[in-house]
C-alpha cells in the first residue's frame, strides 16, 4: 500500500530525481489515456521500484524518534539508545497488506541478529483515521506476533522527518545513524539480509560467518501477475488529474452527499473500476452505506487474492461475498470468511482493519467480486490484491 500523492517513484540512478510527477488530466498524451491505461502505468512504476534495492550511501543522518506519540514493546527510544547499532526502520500501517506480508522476515531478522548489534524499529504511521487508535494498533501488533520496538507516529512527525511517502518503506542505518540502504515495497529479502550482514561486518571490523539467509513463512505473492492496483473508495485518495475509479455514471464528484446508485449492465463494466448500487455517501477516506436498503459493491479484477479494508463501528455488519456470481466455497475462501446455514459466504465487519476475502489456490485470474450488505454505516476504504 502506498500513500496516494500524485507521484510514482523511480529507482535511484535511473532518473535525475527521486520521483516522477504523474501528469494532470489535461490535453496531451496523459489526458488522452483511459483510466485502465493510467492505472497500469502507475502499477508498472511501482513494480519497478518494488524490485530494486537502493544500495548507496545516501549521505544523511536519520532523524530521531522524538515525535512518537507512544511506544509498543519498548520504552521511548532516543538516539543514544541506538548508538553503534545497525537499525532497520520499517514504516507500516495496520491495514496494509504489503506491510503485513513483510512481517515474518522482520521478526526473523530481529531474532537472528539481535545479539550481534542489530535491531528493528517499526514506525506505525496511520493511513486512515481509525488507525490512530493506539489500543487497536497494540492488538494488531500482538496478532501479528511482532516483538520489536514500535513507535506510534500519529502526527506523522517521524514520517516527515524521513521524508517518507510509502508503506512499507524500510531504511537501514549504520552505527552512526547514517541511512545506507532503502527498500520500498515487498520482496528482495535476500538482498536486504545481505545488506544487514555487510553493515554488521563493517561495524565489527571482521566479516560475519557466512550463513544462510532467512526463509520465513511469509505469504507467497507474485506482484507481476497482479493486474489490479489498490482501489480506494475515498475521494481524498485520488490525485489531481487522475480519474476516480468509480465506474457508475455521475455528473462529477459528489462528496459527502447521499446518492442512490444503480449498477450498469455487466457487459459494460470495466476492469479495475468499482460500481455501487444502493444509497452511498462518498467521503474523503471511504464510501459509507447511508441507508438500510441493500448496498452493493462490484469490481472486475485480476489477481489471486482479495482483501478489504472496512469497518462498521459499534455493530457487526455481515457482508456477503460472491465471485463471478456465486458464493465462495471453502477452497477459495479467505481467512475471514464464514458460511451461514444456507452455505452463503460472508464476513463479519466490525472494527476497522483488513479483512481477507478470497485466496484462490488455482492462481491468478480475471474475476468479478460482489459485496452486499443491508447494514447502514458499513464503510469500505480499499480493496487490495495478492
Amino acid at each position: 500500500m502506498t500513500e496516494p500523492p500524485p507521484s510514482t517513484p523511480v529507482p535511484s540512478g535511473s532518473a535525475p530525481s527521486a520521483t516522477t510527477n504523474v501528469p494532470a488530466a489535461q490535453p496531451g498524451w496523459w489526458g488522452r489515456l483511459t483510466l485502465l491505461t493510467r492505472l497500469l502505468l502507475i502499477s508498472i512504476g511501482l513494480l519497478i521500484v518494488s524490485g530494486y534495492l537502493v544500495s548507496r550511501d545516501l549521505g544523511r543522518i536519520a532523524p530521531d524518534f522524538d515525535g512518537a506519540t507512544g511506544w509498543i514493546n519498548s520504552m521511548p527510544l532516543q538516539a543514544a539508545d541506538l548508538k553503534g547499532k545497525i537499525v532497520l526502520v520499517d514504516f507500516w500501517t495496520l491495514s496494509c497488506i504489503n506491510c503485513i506480508r513483510t512481517f515474518p522476515y522482520l521478526e526473523a531478522w530481529s531474532e537472528k541478529y539481535h545479539d550481534q548489534g542489530f535491531m528493528v524499529v517499526g514506525v506505525h504511521t496511520p493511513e486512515f483515521l481509525f488507525e490512530q487508535d493506539g489500543d487497536r494498533v497494540r492488538t494488531a501488533v500482538e496478532g501479528f506476533g511482532l516483538r520489536y520496538p514500535i513507535a506510534l507516529d500519529n502526527n506523522r512527525t517521524i514520517w516527515n522527518g524521513f521524508a517518507n511517502h510509502w508503506w512499507p518503506h524500510k531504511y537501514l542505518l549504520d552505527g552512526t545513524r547514517k541511512v545506507r540502504y532503502e527498500w520500498i515495497g515487498e520482496g528482495a529479502y535476500d538482498d536486504i539480509e545481505r545488506a544487514i550482514q555487510r553493515l554488521l561486518s563493517e561495524a565489527r571490523g571482521a566479516p560475519l560467518p557466512r550463513d544462510r539467509v532467512v526463509v520465513a513463512a511469509a505469504e507467497a505473492v507474485d506482484p507481476k501477475k497482479i493486474e489490479t492496483p489498490e482501489i480506494y473508495f475515498g475521494y481524498g485518495f485520488v490525485p489531481d488529474g487522475v480519474i476516480f475509479a468509480l465506474g457508475n455514471q455521475t455528473t462529477g464528484r459528489v462528496s459527502n452527499q447521499t446518492v442512490t446508485y444503480t449498477l450498469p449492465e455487466e457487459t459494460t463494466m470495466e476492469e479495475n473500476r468499482f460500481y455501487l448500487a444502493g444509497p452511498w455517501t462518498l467521503q474523503d477516506e471511504k464510501a459509507e452505506l447511508a441507508g438500510n436498503a441493500e448496498g452493493q459493491v462490484v469490481l472486475p479484477y485480476e489477481a489471486k487474492a482479495v482483501h478489504m479494508v472496512a469497518e462498521r463501528p459499534g455493530q457487526i455488519a455481515p457482508v456477503y461475498v460472491l465471485r463471478d456470481g456465486r458464493f465462495l466455497d471453502s477452497s477459495i475462501a479467505g481467512a475471514d470468511i464464514r458460511f451461514d446455514s444456507q452455505g452463503r459466504s460472508y464476513v463479519d465487519v466490525n472494527e476497522g482493519r483488513m479483512y481477507r476475502l478470497i485466496n484462490d489456490p488455482a492462481g491468478y485470474g480475471r474475476h468479478r467480486i460482489l459485496l452486499k450488505t443491508n447494514e447502514k454505516g458499513f464503510s469500505i476504504y480499499t480493496l487490495t490484491f495478492g
